[in-house]
């Protein structure tokens, strides 16, 4: 492990220039918040595109939504002249206050047209959603907030998901009255999926911008298995009830009062402890996004791929009062010569002015409270902090068999205590409470989430289907998903196979809306996760355009073709199945995924490469590769191999695999065309080989084993620490260092081949630990490394205690000289040491339950925590090993031993005066 520290940099004496380069983060993130202006097109480009976006949404927006409908405006004559009298007392109230809060009559207003926040419309110029998001407050789950699911002991995962509610509509007076179960008996603060944002419209936009309109990203990246789906998701927030609108327009009179009168003491006003404020403050306004699962999983068990620490989400919000009011003036009689003439200035387009002097005042008096420099631009982005809230992810396998729910809501202002936060925060309340009433705050959120493919458990069983899905899980629609393999091997830690070869992952907004309260009251203190249903009807509703990505139908499984080396009996082990019928025999290893291949001296693999392909199609049986070369069917048309000494493929030469008397990794990996023409990549996997080459030096050979096997410690230990960093990597760069990565290991490997001598095998080991650290230094910035190198030695001590439970149940079960009842109990002795030790390197490197990140622990160096952690991984592998020893493990043991005795014993009779009567002894 002090090699692990040694390459994964400790950054302790960094502090003092780590901060001052956080206070420079700190800094811009500010500019940003107040104006992104890298995000803006070129100025001249700015002056022909903004006015033609802001008139697009305007448009769009006034297409599927009225601020004041007008069934709701029916208006008398003696209204109207009673309307112009509250008009006519309210401007005259407040005329003076806005004149001295503004300094001068303003004739012209900064933002005229009401345009749209560039960024939300600019969002797909970048190449993925995750630096946008990271832009845009980058709000990690929040870890800390109770729920019903439950998480892993290490807060990165779901161990167990909620119980999604359903519902419908509940109305009084059988159908005609209002909604009894209405979403705003939990909260006033609705999400609403903006419907006019619809493709048409977003196309539109985009040719304006000259940028294509793609709404989420889904990419799969295989050098760490990570599937990221990432996306915006437009909407628009509605602060009031909807069971049925306000008849009257006198209401909006009263309101524009409230907001003038408002302006006069908003620090009084703002702080009120009312039910609008109190949900604003514990983030009770957002949506749920139902994820569909591809066909043969289980939403219980593909939630658990979620990887929480590196999912995120951001908010870009603006109050579109400009045009609300606009919308009074035109619709009101009278009330836009009322406005002009008591203020002096023509009131025209979106009524800027009237805003203008609005802000002008609200923002001077929260800039001197909090000594702030906020300018009129900075309210085009109010403080909505948007994150996943982990503990209400829910499945309801029952009602919905194939969605997830992730409630993506608002954060809880408690944990945000920056002055600036604080400034942004009581401006917000104040448009809340003063201007929302006007309209819709429009707006959006962007999320990032990641999926770590290598924790999936595998597709469901033909007898887990049945469960689930009763008599149609015999349909046609699921013929072949089902994975029978043991353990799950086909599919477990794999992206979920597709008989066409393009996953596609569907997903929903379900927005207010949508969401029901679940029962027919008024909640006191009510909160989104725990007393909100889904309407089973809308299940479905606001269906985002997702993309596609490749997944494999067939599988590469290693084989002698000749026989020779087919050496073990599927029936001789739990972890074997007859992938093909007739065929008893396989490679030896311990399944499918771990073959073992030893030539003697005189052969070599790369000169048998290709006896040994075999590929067959998963969802139909069939050999589609063999000894007899490429078997098409109606299905597929061609496959090809590669066999590498790397995961990408890179190294093929017939030199690179000249690697004696010691085993190396050989990486199959290929693709195969369908019938309509597309290729798709096949299951990769792996194959242990060893070549004799007759002359075998084995001190030389352990040197060799030694100094290589650092150098691999280092490589998993960097890559691992690389993808813990924070603030999170990026998804693409992580893969890239990957890449890197795995190529300077195969070059090592060769220069540790060619070294003769043990010393000069340590130069090969330090020269290539030091490129990796090259690799990581040019990978980590202003990151907190320390955490990350806690994190990844406990993932990895996690790693290795898992897969020696696993191996170990696999040799207990294969043990035939064991009775059932004994078999029980020792898979049950190995699982409760796993989970023991597993849990106990939990508690060595501890989480942060309001943030979810790491926490240093009291008195404990940096190089402590991580020998605790190698003791306790070592320790706990051992108990392992230990609770039963098959005979041929102790049978080989003893040849092992043997045969090293043996050949230390021919190096002592080599030495002269030595007594050989001793050697015997």
């Amino acid at each position: 492990m002090e090699e692990q520290a040694s390459a994964a940099v400790s950054n302790e004496q960094k502090e003092d220039q780590s901060n001052q380069a956080d206070q420079k983060v700190s800094d811009s993130n500010k500019a940003l918040s107040v104006v992104r202006t890298e995000d803006q097109p070129k100025e001249k480009t700015e002056e022909a595109t903004g006015d033609a976006v802001g008139v697009a949404l305007g448009q769009s927006h006034q297409q599927d939504q009225e601020v004041l409908p007008a069934s709701d405006l029916i208006v008398s004559e003696r209204n109207k002249r009673d309307l112009q009298d509250v008009a006519r007392s309210i401007m005259t109230m407040v005329e003076d206050k806005i004149k001295q809060a503004s300094g001068q009559a303003q004739t012209t207003s900064s933002n005229p047209n009401n345009d749209p926040l560039t960024p939300l419309y600019q969002a797909t110029k970048t190449s993925t959603y995750e630096e946008l998001v990271t832009a845009l407050g980058n709000f990690l789950p929040n870890f800390a907030h109770p729920g019903e699911g439950t998480l892993d002991v290490n807060h990165e995962h779901v161990d167990k998901p909620g119980v999604m509610t359903f519902g419908v509509p509940d109305y009084a007076w059988f159908g005609y009255g209002s909604q009894r179960n209405d979403y705003s008996n939990v909260s006033y603060m609705r999400l609403v999926t903006d419907k006019s944002f619809v493709r048409s419209v977003a196309d539109h936009l985009f040719s304006l911008l000259g940028t294509p309109y793609k709404g989420t990203k889904t990419n799969y990246m295989p050098e760490n298995k990570a599937l990221a789906f990432s996306g915006g998701f437009p909407f628009y927030a509605v602060i009031q009830s909807s069971n049925g609108s306000l008849l009257s327009p006198t209401y909006y009179f009263g309101q524009l009062n409230r907001t003038l009168q408002a302006i006069t003491n908003l620090f009084t006003f703002g702080l009120i402890d009312n039910e609008l404020n109190n949900n604003y403050n514990d983030g009770q306004y957002g949506i749920y996004l139902r994820m569909e699962v591809p066909d043969g999983t289980d939403p219980d068990t593909f939630v658990k791929t979620l990887n929480l620490n590196k999912t995120k989400f951001g908010a870009q919000m603006d109050f579109n009062v400009n045009l609300s009011i606009d919308e009074i003036l035109n619709r009101i009689p009278g009330v836009r010569t009322l406005v002009s003439s008591s203020l002096g200035v023509p009131i025209s387009g979106y009524a800027g002015s009237i805003v203008d002097y609005l802000l002008g005042s609200v923002i001077d008096q929260v800039n001197e409270k909090y000594g702030t420099d906020l300018k009129v631009r900075g309210v085009d982005s109010p403080f909505y902090p948007i994150t996943l809230y982990p503990k209400d992810i829910k499945t309801n396998v029952q009602e919905d068999p194939k969605g997830i729910y992730f409630l993506v809501r608002g954060a809880e202002l408690k944990d945000f205590d920056s002055l600036y936060l604080q400034a942004k925060i009581l401006l917000t309340k104040f448009f809340m409470n003063a201007l929302s009433w006007g309209g819709n705050i429009v707006g959006g959120a962007y999320g990032y989430l990641n999926f770590d493919i290598d924790q999936y458990p595998g597709n469901l069983s033909s007898k887990e289907m049945k469960k689930l899905y009763g008599s149609a899980a015999d349909s046609k629609v699921l013929a072949g998903f089902a994975d029978n393999s043991p353990f799950k091997i086909l599919t477990r830690g794999q992206l979920p196979p597709q008989p066409g070869g393009q996953l596609q992952l569907a997903w929903n907004s379900i927005d207010a809306n949508a969401m029901l309260s679940k029962e027919s009251q008024y909640y006191d203190h009510g909160d989104l996760g725990r007393d909100l249903a889904v309407d089973r009807n809308k299940i479905h509703d606001n269906q985002m355009v997702t993309d596609s990505i490749t997944t494999w139908r067939a599988y590469i499984s290693p084989f002698d073709q000749m026989g020779d080396y087919n050496q073990k009996a599927i029936a001789s082990s739990v972890a074997e199945f007859e992938e093909v019928k007739g065929v008893d025999r396989v490679l030896p290893g311990r399944d499918l995924d771990h073959r073992e291949l030893v030539f003697s001296a005189g052969e070599s693999f790369y000169q048998e490469r290709d006896r040994f392909d075999r590929v067959i199609d998963y969802f139909d049986g069939k050999v589609l590769l063999d000894g007899q070369g490429v078997h098409p069917t109606d299905k597929v048309k061609n496959v090809h191999l590669v066999k590498s000494l790397d995961p990408e493929g890179r190294f093929t030469k017939e030199s690179d695999f000249a690697i004696y008397d010691r085993a190396f990794t050989v990486y199959y990996s290929g693709d195969m065309e369908l019938a309509n023409g597309k290729r798709i990549a096949l299951r990769p996997t792996k194959v242990s080989v060893t070549q004799k080459s007759g002359a075998v030096n084995h001190e030389q050979v352990n040197n060799r084993i030694q100094a290589y096997g650092q150098v691999a410690k280092q490589a998993r230990f960097i890559q691992k620490t690389v993808e813990n960093l924070t603030p999170k990597l990026a998804d693409y760069h992580v893969a890239n260092v990957t890449h890197l990565l795995h190529e300077r290991l195969v070059v090592a490997n060769q220069a540790i081949e060619l070294a003769k001598t043990k010393e000069e095998c340590a130069i090969a080991a330090d020269v290539a630990i030091k490129e990796l650290v090259k690799i990581q230094e040019e990978a980590v910035r202003h990151h907190d490394l320390d955490t990350a190198i806690q994190q990844s030695a406990r993932q990895l001590g996690q790693v290795a205690v898992v897969k020696a439970a696993f191996n170990e149940k696999i040799n207990i079960s294969d043990a035939s000289e064991l009775a059932k009842s004994k078999l029980a109990s020792l898979h049950e002795q190995v699982q409760v040491v796993k989970e023991n030790v597993v849990s106990k390197l939990a508690k060595l490197v501890q989480v942060d339950e309001q943030s979810g990140r790491l926490k240093r622990s009291t008195g404990r160096s940096l190089s402590e925590i991580l020998t605790e952690i190698e003791r306790e991984t070592a320790a706990g592998i051992r108990e392992i090993n230990n609770i039963y020893i098959p005979t041929a493990i102790r049978d080989k043991a003893v040849a092992e031993l043997t045969e090293s005795a043996d050949e230390r014993k021919q190096v002592f009779e080599k030495i002269a005066f030595v007594d050989p009567v001793s050697l015997k002894r």
